[in-house]
């Protein structure tokens, strides 16, 4: 064998020897793209399952919250309201204040005792709010 096959078989083990080097470090990487992509997948699953487990917490609670309620009242020939509170435990109504509203003061006044109309609007509340003309003696 001459000098320069000899360098030749000499380059091409090399090649070889470089090629198994590559081939094996990329089968490494598959392997390790494939768990990571395991991984990744196992996250996205765990990740959509909260969502949608949250979506329908968000839900029920959304089904749940109080519902806001209009007032509903007795039209005033004068025009002036009061804002009475029901006591439940005595079954009498409490005059919250001395001087009547006009029926948008008196709604305003009403949504914030009622934090919106959310809370304390009905009778089953025991104790709640609603609006009355002047002219209601109760």
């Amino acid at each position: 064998m001459t000098e320069y096959e000899k360098g030749a078989m000499e380059a091409i083990r090399r090649v070889q020897f470089k090629l198994e080097i590559s081939l094996t470090s990329t089968k490494e990487k598959i392997g390790e793209a494939r768990t990571h992509h395991q991984y990744t997948d196992a996250f996205f699953a765990v990740k959509r399952a909260y969502e949608l487990a949250l979506k329908q917490v968000q839900e029920v609670e959304a089904e749940m919250a109080p519902k806001p309620v209009k007032p509903s009242f007795v039209r005033s020939e004068s025009g002036l309201y009061r804002v009475k509170q029901y006591d439940g435990m005595d079954n009498n109504w409490i005059k919250l204040h001395t001087k009547p509203f006009r029926e948008a003061d008196a709604i305003e006044y009403w949504l914030r005792m009622t934090k919106g109309g959310t809370m304390n609007t009905e009778y089953a509340d025991i104790d709640y709010y609603a609006i009355f003309p002047v002219e209601d003696k109760r």
